[in-house]
């Protein structure tokens, strides 16, 4: 059953492969690979969450990277959130 479900795609213009996504959704363990797109050189990955808060950061194979087009907070993450009224899904043009 997926209801209470929605489906997330973080793009990173990274323009390299082999970046992974962590998150606070599975207590920033288990990295995951992202996609990559050889038109466009941006690494994506689909998510698919419950509603609540979420903060997530990339890494390469040695280094954390955040994406400087967009926001970060407190903690140096980027972050989102998905209203329990507002589950739908959101892909972004690559």
């Amino acid at each position: 059953d997926k209801s209470g479900i929605a489906k997330k795609r973080i793009v990173f213009d990274a323009g390299k492969k082999d970046i992974y996504l962590y998150g606070s959704w599975n207590q920033w363990k288990d990295g995951s690979l992202m996609n990559f797109d050889e038109t466009s050189k941006k690494s994506y990955l689909d998510l698919e969450l419950p509603a609540g808060k979420y903060e997530y950061k990339f890494k390469d194979s040695e280094n954390w990277m955040t994406d400087d087009s967009r926001n970060v907070n407190e903690n140096f993450n980027h972050y989102f959130e998905i209203h329990s009224n507002f589950v739908k899904t959101i892909y972004p043009n690559l």
